[in-house]
C-alpha cells in the first residue's frame, strides 16, 4: 500500500515531525510565561508592564506561606501578594467586603489583606468588623 502512495506517505512523513515542533514549541512558551513564575521582583514587573501596554491587563501574583497567630493556635496558611488590578482582571468581586483600594498599592502604604470565606469562617470566627477594617 505504501509503494502504490509514496506521495501520501511523504506528506505523512513531514507533517507528523511539523506537528509535534509545533506542540513542543506552544508548550515551552505557555511554560515559560505561565507556569512557571517569572524571575522578577515587584520593581521590576512594575517596570514591565508600564513598558508594555500590549495587554488589557497585566497583573502578577507572589505565592507565599505565613504562619497565622491570634486567638487561636497558629496555623501555617497560603498568601498570594497581588499586583493592583488583580481581582479585577480576573473578574472577581469580594462577597463580602472589597478588594484593594489604589492607594494601598503606594509605597509605605497600611498593609490590608483580602481573605477567604473559609479563612474568615475558619480562623476570624466571621466577626464582621474584621470587613470594615476594624478588630473586635
Amino acid at each position: 500500500m505504501i509503494a502504490k502512495r509514496p506521495g501520501f506517505v511523504a506528506i505523512v512523513v513531514l507533517t507528523l515531525p511539523l506537528g509535534i515542533g509545533v506542540n513542543a514549541t506552544i508548550f515551552n512558551a505557555v511554560d515559560a510565561c505561565l507556569i512557571r513564575p517569572l524571575p522578577a521582583s515587584y520593581p521590576e514587573f512594575e517596570d514591565w508592564r508600564a513598558d508594555h501596554g500590549v495587554c488589557e491587563s497585566v497583573v502578577a501574583s507572589f505565592p507565599r506561606s505565613m504562619n497565622l497567630t491570634g486567638r487561636h493556635e497558629p496555623a501555617r496558611v497560603r498568601i498570594g501578594m497581588v499586583s493592583q488590578g488583580y481581582f479585577g482582571a480576573l473578574g472577581i468581586q469580594p462577597l463580602l467586603g472589597r478588594t484593594f483600594a489604589a492607594e494601598e498599592h503606594r509605597p509605605g502604604a497600611r498593609p490590608v489583606a483580602v481573605i477567604g470565606y473559609r479563612m474568615w469562617q475558619r480562623q476570624l470566627a466571621a466577626r464582621p468588623a474584621l470587613l470594615a477594617g476594624t478588630s473586635s
